[in-house]
C-alpha cells in the first residue's frame, strides 16, 4: 500500500508522462511523423532551402505557428545540428535525428533557466547540467526530463546535496549539507 507522499510522487510522474507525450503529438504535427519527400529542392516565402537530394541540406524554416529552425535537414526533420526557437521563447541548439533532439545539445527557457548535455527522444535523458535562474543547480544522471540516478544539487542558499535520485526527488544514498549550519548528513 502506497503512503501519502509516494501517492503524490506517481500523480506527479503520470503528469509529467502526460505532458511529454502531449509535447510528443506537438512535434510530430510541426514535423511529420514520416519521411520520404519528394520535394526537396521546393522553396517558398517561409523557407530558405539550399538542397543535395537525399543528403541532408542547409534549412531555414518559419513553421505556420511561427516557431523557427534553422540548420540541418533530411527527410523533412530536423537532422543533424540544428537550432529551434519557440515562440514562447524557448531555444534548443544541439543534435537532431529525425525530428527530436538526440545526442548532445543545450535548452533554455525564457526565465533563463537551462539544461546543457544528453537528450534522447525528445527527453533530457542521460547527463547534463540544469543551471536555475534562481541560483539552484544540479549535475548528473536525468531520465525523461527528470533527474534519475546519482547526481548534486547546489541551492542558492549555499546548501547543497550530493546523492541518488528518482523521478525528480531526493531518494536513496547521499549527503546533505547545510551551509548556514556547517553540517553534513548522510
Amino acid at each position: 500500500m502506497m503512503n501519502k507522499e509516494q501517492s503524490g510522487v506517481l500523480r506527479a510522474w503520470e503528469a509529467t508522462l502526460r505532458k511529454t507525450q502531449a509535447a510528443k503529438k506537438r512535434a510530430n504535427n510541426i514535423f511529420g511523423t514520416h519521411g520520404n519527400s519528394t520535394d526537396d529542392d521546393v522553396q517558398d516565402d517561409n523557407d530558405k532551402i539550399v538542397s543535395i537530394y537525399g543528403e541532408a541540406y542547409f534549412a531555414e524554416k518559419i513553421l505556420p505557428n511561427g516557431d523557427y529552425y534553422t540548420w540541418q535537414w533530411y527527410d523533412n526533420f530536423p537532422n543533424g545540428q540544428g537550432k529551434f526557437l519557440w515562440t514562447d521563447g524557448c531555444m534548443y541548439l544541439g543534435e537532431w535525428h529525425r525530428g527530436k533532439t538526440m545526442g548532445r545539445g543545450r535548452f533554455s527557457w525564457p526565465s533563463r533557466d537551462s539544461y546543457e548535455g544528453e537528450f534522447k527522444s525528445g527527453y533530457m535523458d542521460g547527463t547534463g547540467i540544469f543551471n536555475g535562474s534562481n541560483g539552484d543547480s544540479y549535475k548528473g544522471q536525468w531520465v525523461m526530463n527528470m533527474k534519475h540516478g546519482n547526481g548534486i544539487k547546489h541551492y542558492s542558499n549555499g546548501d547543497c546535496y550530493d546523492g541518488e535520485w528518482r523521478r525528480g526527488l531526493q531518494e536513496g544514498h547521499g549527503k546533505y549539507h547545510w551551509q548556514k549550519e556547517n553540517k553534513y548528513y548522510e
